[in-house]
């Protein structure tokens, strides 16, 4: 999930790429597909050099938060949990 500009075209562009919504006044895009980087056991393979967009994914962020509820709705308490 990640931010996008809210201009026709961008907005056209991945509304047929991602699920495209907005958190707190804020244009997001949503791709569903697994990041070729994670491992069997789902953790990050290059996380001290993990592209941009995952650094400023902070935990615990509302986007973070958003993600939770959109992809884990059923595990959203056990995850929020282990962000504290």
């Amino acid at each position: 999930m990640f931010g996008i500009s809210d201009d026709p075209v961008s907005l056209e562009f991945y509304s047929t790429r991602a699920a495209v919504f907005n958190v707190e006044s804020i244009t997001v895009a949503e791709v569903r597909c697994a990041c070729p980087q994670l491992n069997a056991s789902g953790r990050c393979d290059i996380y001290p050099n993990r592209p941009k967009a995952c650094r400023t994914f902070k935990p615990g962020s509302t986007m973070c938060l958003a993600a939770i509820q959109r992809r884990r709705p059923d595990q959203v308490s056990q995850i929020l949990a282990l962000l504290k």
